[in-house]
């Protein structure tokens, strides 16, 4: 997997067009997800394990790497959506769907040592990778993606698309009221 700062920073440029910062937050949220959930509750369950006596079987550790493929991934970002208040919905849906396969995408794109990306799953156990490059070059892209997320950020600044779709001065900013 390419490490989240980069997963996080072509994110942001891939969406640096949107009309509000909280619309790319979560966009970028949805970049780090796939790793979030399939990865983060197996570290969990080896520290568990190595601090206390517990046992956990191999299958309840590789259960959580299905949340790293498309469908299964589906299903997570309309069950966090379901959480949202009802007009919210659907964009944090398709933010968060967005981002995780914009995420796996990426990921993707890389060669690895042992098995690629299985795309289909549960359908299928085929799986596939463009092997453009090994997993630890995508750090070489960290210092070529920073400058370019500056000046996008800039850009969203200058045109106001700082938050809530408002220029920044207006009587409301993010969402936020000034008050009277």
């Amino acid at each position: 997997m390419a490490d989240l700062v980069t997963h996080s920073l072509v994110a942001y440029l891939a969406y640096a067009r949107a009309p509000s910062t909280r619309l790319s937050l979560w966009f970028v949220a949805g970049t780090v997800l796939p790793d979030a959930a399939s990865r983060l509750p197996a570290q969990v369950l080896h520290l568990l394990a190595d601090v206390t006596a517990v046992v956990v079987p191999d299958p309840v550790y590789l259960g959580f790497d299905v949340l790293h493929t498309p469908f299964p991934y589906l299903l997570l970002c309309w069950a966090l959506a379901l959480l949202a208040p009802r007009p919210s919905r659907l964009p944090l849906l398709l933010c968060l769907l967005g981002g995780g396969l914009l995420h796996i995408a990426v990921d993707v794109l890389q060669r690895h040592v042992g098995s690629a990306y299985r795309l289909g799953y549960p359908f299928t156990a085929a799986s596939w990778e463009a092997g453009l490059f090994w997993t630890e070059d995508s750090l070489y892209a960290i210092p070529v993606l920073v400058p370019l997320s500056l000046l996008a950020w800039r850009w969203r600044v200058r045109t106001g698309r700082t938050g809530g779709g408002r220029r920044v001065g207006d009587e409301a900013v993010g969402g936020i009221s000034r008050g009277a």
